[in-house]
């Protein structure tokens, strides 16, 4: 092993530390400071385990909840979230028993729910992590190059607007890359089994944090079946993949039967959740809005979906077997998320379903985009990337939630208005919602009062919804807040400044 061989972990490892460490600064500086998705039930059910070792309730809760055979109130998803949200409870519960006394139930309410909501941003810069080095390691390119790949899918696509959120989508998007990451250097490098281990333990996770994640799986053993000439033992790996996947396995219909009495139901297959999770949705009718509606289709919130899709063929004939992957998955994805009675994600941002494969829906394009030559294709793409960091930050100044309340109270959401209408659709709406909070912060106006909402939410939502504003509103001295908004800054400042002159990192291709 030569010297320079010895120095590529450590170069590795720096290269990934300093990409996550300037994400996870911005993530923050951009969060609103509160989660509204499912992750707070999710969330209760960690707190649940972290105080009393249980994963359930004696008693009934609103919510994404299901009450078991045995009457005893359950997680109606699956429970990987919920592992993913131990920390962030066992120091909140710290702190609370702590510091209450000191500083008060309302201060320590403020800083748990914040620590409770930062567990997304650290999370995703994760992910944008496996990414990186899916482009490094895979695809043999540049410290320059990968970063760069890294922060346009990040920023020009609406995987930076659910850094605010712990959807399970979002983990299992995490969780998806880092199995792609894994397998890929498996069938590169074939003697090592851990890489393998590693693959299907992410893709194991997956299944106990959304079910819909036994779709990779399948596009894994594809994968492996087109690379079998380079894996030399079949029957070997074959048998680590059962061996690494059975835990979970296990683990979920253990789960099922404990909610619903039933190994093979799920509490969001029944009746309950039919409404949204049900697959009697109109296949054509979802094809439709996930491809081309105004308000929902998967082009408009991650637009570099659809620059991949231009590349499709050129990445193909470079990486077929990679392109077999991104394409198999792609289409299963497509076909099953069509036929849910709620194609287009309930009350989410966008597809929110679609969240959890961006990161295959950018590869083409991240992949392939240097043989973008001529100047209309750059043009093209150069308006369609900036279109995607438009939509993305004023989904991060503004509240997509509020907002989607706003439409329900004008009867928007009647018949799917907002998401078909070419005047009043969901995207439309936030860009335009964002620009007027910035006319109303320079030049007054009224604000749009949502029935139910807090004076602080209204502030935040008619104004600038970042945390660090609304704390400000809500009374934390300006100083301190100064402070931590420096610090952040300086830190990603300083993080993407040594990337960019990281061209010393060397790191041996495989």
């Amino acid at each position: 092993m030569t010297a320079a061989d010895a120095l590529a972990p450590r170069a590795l490892f720096r290269e990934v530390a300093l990409l996550v460490l300037g994400l996870t600064s911005i993530f923050l500086l951009t969060h609103s400071g509160f989660d509204y998705s499912e992750a707070v039930f999710h969330y209760a059910i960690a707190q649940q385990i972290v105080a009393h070792g249980e994963l359930s309730f004696p008693e009934h809760k609103e919510g994404t909840y299901y009450v078991a055979p045995n009457g005893r109130t359950y997680a109606a998803h699956e429970l990987g979230n919920t592992l993913i949200l131990l920390p962030a409870a066992s120091l909140n519960q710290l702190i609370a028993t702590h510091l209450t006394r000191r500083l008060g139930a309302s201060r320590v309410e403020m800083i748990t729910r914040f620590l409770f909501s930062a567990t997304g941003p650290i999370v995703c810069a994760v992910g944008a992590g496996f990414l990186y080095l899916m482009l490094r390691l895979l695809f043999s390119q540049s410290v320059r190059s990968a970063t760069l790949g890294v922060i346009i899918f990040v920023f020009c696509s609406f995987y930076w607007s659910y850094t605010r959120i712990m959807f399970d989508g979002v983990l299992s998007g995490v969780l998806l890359t880092g199995g792609m990451l894994f397998l890929g250097l498996f069938v590169r490098k074939p003697e090592q089994d851990a890489l393998l281990i590693a693959a299907f333990a992410c893709f194991g996770f997956g299944v106990i944090t959304r079910l819909s994640m036994v779709l990779p799986i399948a596009a894994a053993g594809l994968y492996l079946a087109l690379n079998r000439s380079r894996i030399q033992r079949v029957l070997r790996p074959a048998v680590l993949v059962v061996i690494t996947l059975a835990p979970f396995v296990c683990w979920q219909l253990y789960y099922n039967h404990l909610r619903t009495g039933n190994v093979f139901i799920s509490p969001v297959q029944t009746q309950s959740y039919a409404v949204n999770n049900g697959l009697g949705g109109n296949l054509a009718v979802g094809l439709a809005g996930l491809l081309f509606s105004p308000g929902k289709s998967v082009f408009v919130y991650c637009p570099i979906a659809l620059l991949s899709l231009a590349l499709i063929v050129r990445f193909w004939r470079a990486y077929r077997d990679e392109a077999v992957f991104v394409s198999v998955l792609t289409l299963m994805w497509l076909l099953l998320h069509a036929k849910l009675q709620s194609w287009y994600g309930a009350w989410g941002w966008g597809p929110r379903h679609f969240v959890t494969i961006a990161p295959v829906l950018a590869l083409p394009f991240l992949v392939m985009r240097f043989s973008l030559r001529s100047r209309v294709a750059r043009v093209v793409s150069g308006v369609l990337l900036g279109w995607g960091f438009v939509l993305a930050a004023a989904s991060n100044l503004c509240n997509t939630y509020y907002r989607l309340g706003i439409a329900y109270q004008k009867g928007l959401l009647e018949n799917d208005r907002f998401y078909w209408s070419i005047a009043n659709n969901q995207p439309l709406d936030t860009v335009l919602t964002t620009a007027r909070n910035f006319n109303r912060m320079l030049h007054g106006g009224a604000y749009e009062v949502l029935p139910g909402s807090s004076k602080i939410n209204v502030e935040a939502s008619n104004t600038v919804n970042l945390w660090w504003v609304t704390a400000y509103h809500a009374g934390m001295p300006l100083v301190p807040l100064t402070v931590i908004v420096l610090l952040l800054s300086a830190c990603a400042a300083w993080s993407f400044w040594k990337l960019y002159r990281g061209e010393s990192f060397q790191v041996k291709a495989s």
